[in-house]
């Protein structure tokens, strides 16, 4: 392109890049194809980004050694052993119950074999503490989950919901929401069809109704990569049976049981947050 570009009399393209369609237009010469070009990028942009993804979950994960059959074969043993409690006639949320129940939630993540589940376990464990903090301010004044949301909104005016224990049940109550979607699935039977012993499809779908609209792209894609390192539904139902060996039927019939009283207190929290408009909707 150099040399036919001086012989039309033209500047060399490093001094005139943004004029170069005016004076190529003039000089008669074909317009670069700028489509073609910016699909182009757009496809090694995406190249790079999927490496760069691939990258940080290999620093993350050690893809040598896959973790298939090294499951966590505790948390979710004591899962079936803290069963939530019954909600009552008005569904107010009792503290202290709730705050027992859920501290035992974190290793289920463990179940899922991936390290880079260890942000949203870390995220639960964090988010748990700040609001057992606020209730051990005044256990009498924040019984229920509901009394701690007024009264914090009614303490931090237009800084609310944004603050204090309001900002952690909102995101603890999207990592219960994840919980709960993953064993539905599994319960009601949903596979791929092509891979019927990989439960990615049935994560997939937790992290798309629950997380995915608050997380930036990079982290959807680390997601996307930690999916390889998901184990097999064999060994996680072993998880889910404290290791030993049982039959599918009767593992999912243990989590149905479990369920029954987590998704109503999960569904009272997301309808709380609906009626005091307390959600917000932002990526973090």
């Amino acid at each position: 392109m150099p040399v036919y570009r001086r012989h039309a009399g033209l500047p060399s393209p490093c001094r005139f890049t943004v004029a170069m369609p005016v004076y190529r237009r003039h000089a008669g010469l074909p317009l670069p194809c700028r489509p073609y070009r910016r699909r182009r990028l757009d496809g090694e942009r995406g190249r790079r980004a999927d490496s760069s993804a691939f990258s940080i979950y290999s620093r993350l994960v050690d893809t040598s050694d896959h973790p298939v059959g090294r499951v966590s074969r505790i948390s979710m043993a004591l899962l079936m052993e803290n069963q939530f409690r019954e909600l009552p006639a008005d569904r107010a949320i009792d503290t202290k119950l709730f705050l027992e129940s859920v501290a035992y939630l974190p290793p289920f993540f463990d179940c899922l074999g991936s390290k880079v589940f260890a942000p949203i376990k870390s995220d639960i464990s964090g988010n748990i503490t700040k609001i057992r903090g606020v209730y051990e301010k005044d256990p009498v004044k924040y019984a229920t989950l509901q009394k701690i949301v007024e009264a914090e909104k009614e303490e931090h005016g237009t800084g609310w919901p944004k603050v204090g224990a309001t900002l952690a049940l909102m995101w603890l109550k999207r990592g219960l929401l994840f919980i709960q979607v993953l064993l539905r699935s599994l319960a009601d039977g949903e596979k791929d069809v092509n891979n019927p012993n990989l439960i990615r499809v049935n994560i997939t779908k937790a992290y798309d109704r629950a997380l995915k609209r608050y997380h930036g792209w990079i982290v959807q894609k680390i997601f996307k990569a930690a999916l390889l390192a998901a184990p097999y539904k064999s060994e996680f139902i072993k998880a889910l049976s404290k290791g030993q060996e049982v039959t599918e039927a009767d593992c999912m019939a243990s989590v149905c049981q479990f369920l029954v009283n987590y998704t109503a207190t999960v569904d009272a929290i997301y309808e709380m947050y609906t009626t005091l408009n307390a959600e917000l909707d932002y990526t973090a």
